[in-house]
């Protein structure tokens, strides 16, 4: 076969083998997991609710009664920014690795939503004021 010009290969082949030799870019079979990790890319991170000076001012503002709960919850969320701004730009080696850093980005991003979530209910209750503080964004 060889001679006549067909290429033949030999059992097991990796899709890559096949990529190559088709020369052209031949899609796997999408798992689950795959196609879990895809529709991370289609989700839009939701926005910010408290730049940085904000979550400095509530980790430093004092409560009534001797909770901590501002500070430890401004400490998650800068931390959880911090992910979700490295995952939106961690170097992919190929589409699954890109696919799974979006999945990373769009997932961190809705854990920092949720605790700012529960840091505005902090807020809210132990009548924190946030005014008049400037933002970091023009």
């Amino acid at each position: 076969m060889e001679r006549t010009g067909i290429m033949t290969l030999r059992f097991p082949v990796t899709w890559e083998e096949i990529r190559v030799l088709a020369g052209a870019e031949i899609r796997r079979p999408a798992s689950k997991e795959s196609a879990d990790l895809d529709a991370g890319l289609m989700e839009k991170p939701p926005d910010r609710v408290y730049d940085n000076r904000q979550l400095a001012r509530a980790a430093t503002t004092s409560t009534a009664v001797k909770c901590e709960c501002p500070h430890h919850l401004s400490d998650l969320i800068l931390a959880l920014c911090h992910f979700e701004e490295y995952s939106a730009r961690c170097e992919s080696l190929n589409r699954d690795d890109a696919a799974l850093h979006a999945y990373l980005h769009v997932t961190t991003s809705k854990a920092r939503y949720l605790m700012e979530q529960a840091l505005q209910k902090v807020i809210e209750v132990e009548g924190i004021d946030l005014d008049g503080w400037p933002s970091e964004e023009p």
